[in-house]
């Protein structure tokens, strides 16, 4: 198959209008669905996939949604955010399964590893599974979860942590600077509540990164979502903000300003098999907002990017807001207007 990209000229933009009913993406049906986004990857990260039952290699900026699994190799680490702000992070040799994701509940498996739950929204609470119980965690709370082959640790670094021992589903809580909790298939005990030097090391290089990031952020605060507002340093720094007359009102729109002549959105990237959909790996650092959120628009020669509202509905994740059209074996696309 030739996949070629139909959008170089106006005269082709207004051919494929007429063809857009014919070939809409399958991403409108994943209005309202709440699907994260793999934002670090150092060394090798795995998603498992149904549809070939197997673990394949899958890279930054590729989405984490509803029953999806994630391992890491042993020499491996990895991070992904959630739109409701919840960050897990995965150490070596790690395995997690996203079991529910809502804005106000996150629900996650964990079988195997190191990984680092992040609660940072005020409504949201998180649930992590095990095979020796379950970790409930109120918004605001961070704490690390060890699971080996014959037991597992949980302690607390921040937040409320309350842990449920599956034998008898007896609670128990976790106080962040006191004793973590270990527990085995029949009994619980405490541990010593000392976290891996390399394994915070890490974390806190992260969690430096992002407070960077939200200090840099400034002009695109204001027109994103909560939920998108992570990625306004990424917007600020490829490009700017601009009143543009479009559909016969003046409306803010952002456009990239490091790109090369020519360049068009779902240009610079791949098509990917997610879920049964086909699904749009950005290659810009910008990439991943503006190509699975808002619209894209063209207008007087430019591309430029409209957000979801502001003030709007929790804004809709779409592998690729495109319309697809074809003939034989040449495939082309072309991002949808509002």
């Amino acid at each position: 198959m030739i996949l070629r990209t139909l959008l170089r000229s106006r005269s082709r933009l207004a051919f494929l209008a007429c063809l857009l009913a014919v070939g809409l993406s399958a991403g409108l049906a994943q209005a309202q669905t709440l699907v994260g986004r793999i934002t670090d990857v150092e060394g090798q990260l795995y998603l498992f996939v149904q549809a070939q039952n197997n673990w394949v290699p899958t890279v930054k900026d590729a989405p984490f949604g509803l029953s999806d699994s994630l391992y890491t190799n042993p020499d491996s680490r990895a991070e992904i955010v959630m739109p409701n702000n919840v960050v897990l992070r995965l150490g070596p040799s790690s395995q997690v399964q996203l079991a529910t994701a809502k804005p106000a509940l996150a629900e996650f498996a964990e079988t195997a590893g190191v990984a680092r739950f992040s609660n940072q929204n005020s409504t949201t609470a998180v649930n992590v599974t095990t095979p020796y119980g379950v970790i409930e965690a109120s918004p605001g709370a961070t704490f690390d979860v060890y699971v080996g082959d014959q037991s597992m640790e949980v302690l607390a670094l921040a937040g409320a942590v309350n842990f449920i021992h599956a034998k008898d589903r007896t609670p128990y809580r976790i106080v962040p600077g006191a004793a973590s909790l270990i527990a085995n298939a029949v009994e619980v005990g405490p541990g010593s509540g000392t976290v891996d030097p390399t394994w915070e090391a890490w974390n806190q290089g992260l969690d430096r990164l992002w407070a960077q990031r939200t200090a840099a952020a400034s002009a695109s605060v204001q027109y994103l979502p909560k939920p998108l507002r992570r990625d306004a340093y990424e917007l600020d720094k490829n490009g700017r903000w601009e009143r543009v007359l479009y559909k016969g009102r003046e409306v803010m729109l952002w456009r990239p300003t490091d790109v090369p002549n020519g360049w068009a959105p779902f240009s610079t990237g791949r098509w990917v098999e997610w879920n049964g959909d086909t699904t749009w790996v950005p290659a810009e650092s910008f990439g991943y907002v503006t190509h699975h959120y808002g619209n894209w628009v063209y207008v007087n020669d430019t591309w430029f990017w409209q957000p979801p509202r502001p003030s709007g509905p929790e804004p809709s994740w779409y592998p690729g807001r495109v319309a697809w059209v074809g003939s034989g074996e040449e495939v082309g696309w072309v991002p949808l207007a509002p």
